[in-house]
């Protein structure tokens, strides 16, 4: 592991932790409309799924819900849990998090995980990097420099 990346993440670890009980003061890239029921219903399938354990399953209806509904004002929190599910899905789908994770910040600057988002996605670079992408372990210093500046 470089010890770079190591304190890197113990210390974006740490940030998480503090930021929870600070505000943010950004403006909304994504306006966001008021969820519908339809919404609201597809999102409570997914959630169910995701809840069960079955990831691969309520990944694609996270990605059904985002698709269908990409400006609902529970796509911040959708996009999040697609991302998680890649994480959890045997064996982990890192590329398809990262994907997923990599316009949270820019779409979402005001979502109340964003931390925890930019945490996941650090997490998932790292991993890359470990598995032979050399790429990512600079981008994981950039996404956890970002947590910590936060």
């Amino acid at each position: 592991m470089k010890p770079s990346l190591c304190r890197l993440l113990a210390v974006a670890i740490f940030a998480v932790s503090a930021a929870a009980f600070s505000s943010a003061a950004y403006s909304q890239a994504v306006a966001l409309k008021k969820s519908t029921p339809d919404s609201q219903r597809s999102y409570n399938a997914a959630a169910n799924l995701h809840n069960g354990g079955l990831y691969s399953d309520a990944a694609k209806l996270w990605a059904k819900f985002l698709a269908d509904h990409p400006d609902d004002e529970l796509a911040p929190r959708a996009t999040h849990y697609l991302g998680i599910c890649h994480m959890q899905v045997k064996p982990p789908q890192y590329a398809e998090a990262v994907k997923t994770y990599a316009d949270v910040p820019t779409k979402f600057p005001t979502f109340e995980n964003l931390d925890d988002a930019l945490l996941n996605l650090g997490w998932c670079q790292y991993q890359l990097g470990l598995a032979g992408d050399g790429a990512s372990f600079p981008a994981a210093d950039k996404t956890f420099a970002k947590l910590i500046e936060r």
